[in-house]
């Protein structure tokens, strides 16, 4: 080789070429392999040589560091691997749907694989997630919960270069109909169990004074099939005494206190849980007479579910309030969103059509209505069947005549 022939450079080393059409250098660079499993290759330009042999170092620099940093983020265990993937999702969630990912990831997930490096992870260890949950009895929801929080971060890392492919690819998720257990029994009250349920609610002691404080909420959530969030955040602003209804347009929940003190805080949202339900709803003489006796208890506040120092009521505390109720009832022992349930059983007895029930609970469609009440449906199914039940069986010795007119029958041949 002469001394004025250039030496090659060795392959990834990048290369250096003039452009006849945009009269610059390029220097490009090999940066390793895409998700894809394609290189992925860069280019920069600059108007000299000697600007771009200076940039072609920075380039090959940077794709130095890269490699070596994919490399250490394979070694990486996953307790902290998804520490770090949490910091980019508290950017994009809601406080309580973070709160329940964290809580999935912490409980669900890394009891399991939080001590393996990322790049050990393989389908056989997520796929046996999957079917430990299920011998463990988990419901439904818990399972697929676990299930999107795997898939998500191992495709975030696919996208990222962190691995070549998610093993997550292989994984499956048995259907809901299969041995996967049911979500928890619905159990809306009875007739004679929601009338006893509202006269204990409304009790008072001898002196006047309400045995339970926030009493007539629980009426008015049995009236109007609110939802337990969706209640304790209601203003008074919300209602129209004129017309009779009350605008459902914001949410409270309970979300992890990251700032220190208490561990839980409740938090309004001004939004719902999706966009039917943002709704108006008719209130029913019961439902006005409910609303008036919780004005004059926290009519000066601008919540009405306030405890005695004016501060927001906890979904926590106003559960275990329901709960004793129902224990002094000697009542089976079941969730504030029974009585949602409830009112829209009731709806349902009284034929009143699905879609109307469906846009008074919020639903973003009929069919939600008739999965989530499908028991209900085919249980009045049954009754109406029953309501045409008037043909009779006739003595098989009794003949009737074309005028309707019993007589005896011709003797047998």
């Amino acid at each position: 080789m002469s001394a004025t022939q250039k030496q090659r450079r060795e392959k990834g080393d990048g290369s250096i070429r003039f452009n006849q059409k945009t009269k610059k250098w390029e220097a490009r660079c090999n940066y390793g392999l895409r998700a894809d499993g394609k290189r992925e290759r860069r280019s920069r330009s600059a108007d000299t040589e000697a600007e771009v042999k200076k940039i072609l170092k920075d380039m090959q620099r940077e794709a130095e560091r890269l490699r070596e940093q994919a490399v250490n983020i394979q070694n990486v265990v996953m307790e902290d691997y998804y520490a770090r993937w949490l910091r980019g999702k508290a950017m994009q969630l809601k406080p309580t749907s973070y709160d329940r990912l964290e809580c999935t990831i912490n409980n669900q997930v890394l009891p399991y694989i939080g001590m393996m490096q990322l790049k050990n992870v393989t389908t056989d260890h997520l796929q046996d997630i999957i079917y430990d949950l299920i011998d463990q009895d988990y419901s439904y929801s818990i399972i697929k919960k676990a299930y999107d929080a795997l898939n998500e971060c191992f495709r975030d890392a696919m996208v990222r270069g962190d691995v070549l492919r998610s093993p997550m690819m292989g994984v499956k998720l048995p259907e809901k109909t299969s041995e996967i257990p049911p979500a928890k029994e619905m159990m809306p009250f009875t007739e004679v169990e929601t009338q006893i349920l509202i006269d204990e609610a409304v009790r008072k002691y001898s002196n006047g004074t309400s045995v339970y404080r926030l009493g007539w909420m629980f009426v008015f959530m049995l009236c109007t099939g609110i939802r337990v969030g969706e209640a304790l955040a209601l203003k008074y602003s919300d209602i129209d005494w004129e017309k009779k209804t009350i605008h459902i347009c914001r949410n409270s929940q309970l979300v992890i206190n990251r700032n220190g003190g208490r561990r839980y805080e409740t938090k309004i949202f001004e939004s719902v849980k999706t966009k039917s339900s943002n709704r108006y709803i008719g209130l029913n003489s019961t439902a006005m007479e409910a609303q008036r006796n919780l004005q004059s208890l926290t009519g000066s506040h601008e919540f009405v579910a306030v405890n005695q120092k004016g501060e927001l009521v906890t979904t926590r505390n106003f559960s275990k309030t329901f709960y004793g109720l129902l224990k002094t009832l000697q009542l089976k022992q079941r969730g504030l969103h029974n009585l949602r349930h409830t009112f829209a059983s009731h709806l349902f007895a009284q034929k009143v059509d699905i879609k109307i029930i469906s846009e008074l609970l919020g639903h973003s469609s009929s069919l939600i209505t008739y999965d989530t009440y499908v028991q209900i449906l085919d249980e009045h199914k049954q009754d109406a069947v029953q309501t045409i039940d008037f043909i009779k069986p006739v003595d098989a010795y009794t003949v009737i005549d074309f005028n309707g007119r019993k007589k005896a029958p011709d003797a047998a041949i």
